[in-house]
């Protein structure tokens, strides 16, 4: 489903990558790119994207949730993989 997201939905996509465990949110605390890859096998991925780090927001559980494109995520069954 990922590849369809960065294809179609990059809103949807981008929300996805928004979400990350407390240790690499504080690494990227340390960046100013990010480059997004989708794996596709063991040794094999695809290039999404580069992306610069302009800053960062601390926002609550509540106000994530209610973004337009982190609902359409949960709609479509992703919250376990991201949430």
């Amino acid at each position: 489903m990922l590849p369809w997201l960065a294809a179609e939905h990059a809103e949807m996509f981008n929300a996805y990558q928004q979400t990350q465990r407390p240790i690499v949110e504080k690494a990227l605390l340390t960046v100013h790119h990010i480059a997004a890859f989708i794996g596709q096998e063991p040794s094999r991925a695809i290039f999404v994207g580069l992306y610069q780090r302009v800053g960062e927001e601390l926002i609550s559980r509540q106000d994530f949730y209610a973004k337009p494109e982190v609902q359409r995520l949960v709609g479509l069954g992703l919250e376990r993989f991201c949430f």
